[in-house]
C-alpha cells in the first residue's frame, strides 16, 4: 500500500481519504471496504478503526492524540472539549485557499494528496484563518457533500478562491483555538462552559449587543459573526458576573415604560433560542443564570413562564404585594420604608415599578422591633462563632429579612424564631446533669467524635441522641451536653466497598503508573468515595470492575508467565498469529491483550 504522512492538525477523515487517492481509488468509501475497514466507525472516532487505518499506512507508531474526534450521542469529543455536531462542520468543506495554495507548493507527493483538511477548519466558530487572516471560504452544496471524502472536495473546490479580503484573526477565533488544541489553562468562567455552549453564547450575546435584542440571524453576514462573537466574547470572558450585568442592562425596557414583561421582551432572540429553539441541556447552566437575573430583578409572579413556570416569587412590586395581601398600596409603601426596605429614590417610583424581596408583610412591624442583628442574636443562643455560623447557614435559625435590591441593611433575627429554635433543642434533653458523666460541650463533641456541627444538631433535634443533658449553670446552646461514644457511633460513616488505588494494585498486579493510566483512559472505571475514618475524599475501584478487567484482559508478561514463555518471543509468536494488543505499552505503561483472543 502506498502511504501520504498524516500530519499533526490533520482530521483523520482528511488522512483517510488522501490515503485513498494515494492509491488510485477516488471514493474514500470504496476504498476502506476495500480494505477491510469501516468508514463510519472512523468518522464516528472509534479509536480501534483508526488504529487499524494507522496500522495499514505504516504509521504503527503515531498517535491521533488531540486530533480524535469521537462521537458521542449529539456531540463530538475533541482533545477533552465537547462541540456539538452542528458547530462541528463536516458535511461541506471549510477551508482557506491560501493555506490549500501553499500546500500544493511546498509539499512533495501526489498533487492530489498534498493538501489536507484541518481540523480547526471544522469547527464553525472558527472564521478566520489564522495564519494568513483571511475568511474562511465554504464549497458549494454538490454530490460530495455529507461524503467526508475531504481529498475530493479540495480538489473539487472552485478555482477562482482569492478574491475574500483580508480579514483580522479575533482573540475569540485564538480562545476557541485554544482550548480545541488543549492550550487554554481552562481557569475562567467561560473556560467552564462546554466549548460550542462557549462559542455560541459569544456569538448570540455579541448579536444582541451590536444588532438589539430582535436581531435577524439570517441577516448577519459571517463578517459579522465575526464581530458578534468578539463582542460577546468581550463582554463574557471576565466572568459570570459580568454576563449578569449584561442580562441586567437588558431591562431597561421594562424601567422605562409600564407595558407587560416576560422572557421575549426582556432578552429578545437570547431568550427565544434557548427557551424554544435550543434543547441540549448543556445550556441548562445558561438558562439558569437567565432566570435568577431575571426573578432577581423584575417581579415575576407564581405561575409565570420562564424557562418552565416560576414556582416562587423572589421580588414584589407594590402593586402585586398590594393585591396579594389585600392592603392598600399607600400603606404598604409607608411599611416598606419604615422597615428600611426602599430608599428615597425607588419611594418616588410607581407602584408597578417599585419592587422590593418578597418577605412576609404582616406583623413586619411587630416583629421588627423585637429583632436581633447577628453578633446579638449569637449571644442571645450563648454560641461560639463556628456553631452560630452553622446555625445561620443551615438556617435552624430563619434570618428574618435579607437586604432587597438596592438596599443596604444588616441582617437581622427575629426574637420569636431564636426563642423556638431554643425551645426545639431544650425538648430534646433527655438526661439529668451529671458532671461525673463526663459529657461534653458541642465543641467538645465534634472535636473528639471527628464529626461537624450540623450532624450534632440533626441526630439532637431528629431525636436520634438517647443521652443529652444541660448544665444548669450555663445559658442557652453552651448549657447542652453530650455522650461522645454515642455521637461517634452514630455518625460514622459506612464502607463504601471499594478498592483503594493501592488495593487495586494489588489485587491486578499493576504498577500505579499503569493503573492510573488505565482509570484515565477508561478502561478501568473510577469514582471517587468518602474515607469513612477520616472522611476524606478519596479514588477507588469497586472490586466487580477490578474482576471484570482482569478476566478481560491480560498483560503480556503475564500470559508469558502462565505459558512458562519469554514475553519476546511470545510476543513474536502472537504477531505472527495476527493478534495484536489491544491496549498498547506507549498509551498505559503496558501492552494487554484480550484474553478471549489469545490461544
Amino acid at each position: 500500500m502506498l502511504t501520504v504522512p498524516f500530519y499533526e492538525d490533520e482530521t483523520i477523515t482528511s488522512f483517510v481519504s488522501r490515503l485513498a487517492i494515494a492509491n488510485f481509488v477516488e471514493d474514500v468509501w470504496e476504498f476502506c471496504r476495500h480494505m477491510g475497514l469501516s468508514y463510519r466507525r472512523i468518522i464516528d472516532g472509534e479509536l480501534s478503526e483508526i488504529r487499524r487505518v494507522l496500522d495499514l499506512a505504516g504509521h504503527t507508531s503515531i498517535e491521533i492524540g488531540s486530533r480524535h474526534v469521537e462521537r458521542i450521542d449529539r456531540h463530538v469529543q475533541i482533545n477533552g472539549e465537547a462541540l456539538s455536531r452542528a458547530s462541528f462542520h463536516r458535511y461541506r468543506l471549510r477551508y482557506c485557499p491560501h493555506c490549500i495554495e501553499d500546500d500544493i507548493k511546498t509539499r512533495t507527493g501526489d498533487p492530489l494528496c498534498r493538501t489536507y483538511g484541518r481540523l480547526h477548519w471544522c469547527v464553525i466558530h472558527v472564521r478566520t484563518c489564522s495564519k494568513h487572516h483571511v475568511p474562511l471560504l465554504q464549497t458549494d452544496i454538490s454530490a460530495l457533500a455529507g461524503s467526508h471524502n475531504i481529498a475530493a472536495m479540495i480538489a473539487a473546490r472552485p478555482s477562482a478562491t482569492f478574491q475574500n479580503e483580508p480579514q483580522q484573526f479575533s482573540p475569540f477565533e485564538a480562545y476557541i483555538e485554544d482550548r480545541l488544541w488543549g492550550r487554554s489553562e481552562r481557569k475562567s468562567w467561560l473556560d467552564r462552559l462546554p466549548l460550542f455552549v462557549a462559542g455560541k453564547l459569544c456569538e448570540m450575546v455579541g448579536a444582541t449587543k451590536l444588532f438589539g435584542k430582535s436581531y435577524f440571524a439570517e441577516e448577519i453576514s459571517e463578517i459579522d459573526w465575526i464581530k458578534c462573537a468578539q463582542t460577546g466574547f468581550e463582554i463574557l470572558s471576565p466572568g459570570e458576573d459580568s454576563f449578569r450585568d449584561f442580562l441586567r442592562s437588558l431591562h431597561i425596557d421594562f424601567w422605562k415604560q409600564e407595558s407587560s414583561f416576560g422572557g421575549r421582551l426582556l432578552y429578545g432572540r437570547l431568550y427565544e433560542r434557548l427557551a424554544f429553539e435550543i434543547d441540549d441541556a448543556a445550556y441548562d447552566g445558561i438558562r439558569d443564570i437567565m432566570r435568577d437575573v431575571a426573578l432577581s430583578s423584575v417581579p415575576f409572579a407564581i405561575g409565570a413562564e420562564l424557562f418552565g413556570p416560576v414556582t416562587v416569587r423572589r421580588l414584589h412590586s407594590i402593586h402585586s404585594a398590594s393585591r396579594q395581601y389585600g392592603i392598600h398600596a399607600a400603606t404598604v409603601r409607608k411599611l416598606l420604608v419604615k422597615a428600611g426596605l426602599l430608599d428615597a429614590n425607588q419611594s418616588i417610583a410607581t407602584d408597578s415599578r417599585t419592587v422590593f424581596a418578597a418577605a412576609r408583610v404582616d406583623e413586619l412591624m411587630e416583629d421588627f422591633t423585637s429583632s436581633m442583628k447577628p453578633a446579638a442574636a449569637r449571644e442571645y443562643l450563648s454560641t461560639g462563632r463556628t456553631l452560630w455560623r452553622t446555625l445561620a447557614r443551615g438556617n435552624y435559625v430563619e434570618l428574618a429579612l435579607a437586604s432587597g435590591p438596592d438596599v443596604s441593611l444588616t441582617p437581622f433575627y427575629f426574637k420569636r424564631d431564636l426563642d423556638g429554635f431554643l425551645d426545639r433543642a431544650t425538648k430534646c434533653v433527655t438526661r439529668e446533669f451529671n458532671q461525673e458523666a463526663g459529657y461534653l460541650t458541642f465543641a467538645e463533641a465534634v472535636k473528639a467524635a471527628n464529626c461537624r456541627f450540623e450532624e450534632i444538631l440533626d441526630l439532637m433535634l431528629g431525636g436520634s441522641l438517647k443521652n443529652v443533658s444541660t448544665n444548669p449553670g450555663k445559658m442557652g446552646l453552651d448549657a447542652f451536653r453530650f455522650d461522645v461514644e454515642e455521637i461517634r457511633r452514630l455518625t460514622m460513616l459506612p464502607d463504601h466497598g471499594g478498592l483503594s488505588l493501592s488495593d487495586a494494585e494489588k489485587r491486578l498486579r499493576l504498577a500505579r503508573p499503569v493503573l492510573a493510566a488505565l482509570i484515565d483512559q477508561g478502561f478501568i472505571e473510577a469514582e471517587h468515595a468518602i474515607n469513612p475514618v477520616n472522611r476524606c475524599l478519596q479514588r477507588i475501584v469497586r472490586p466487580e470492575v477490578a474482576d471484570r478487567f482482569a478476566a478481560e484482559y491480560v498483560t503480556l508478561i503475564a500470559y508469558a508467565k502462565e505459558r512458562q514463555r519469554h514475553f519476546a518471543g511470545m510476543k513474536r509468536d502472537l504477531t505472527a498469529a495476527g493478534i495484536l494488543p489491544v491496549i498498547t505499552k506507549e498509551s498505559v505503561g503496558s501492552t494487554f491483550y484480550r484474553r478471549a483472543e489469545l490461544p
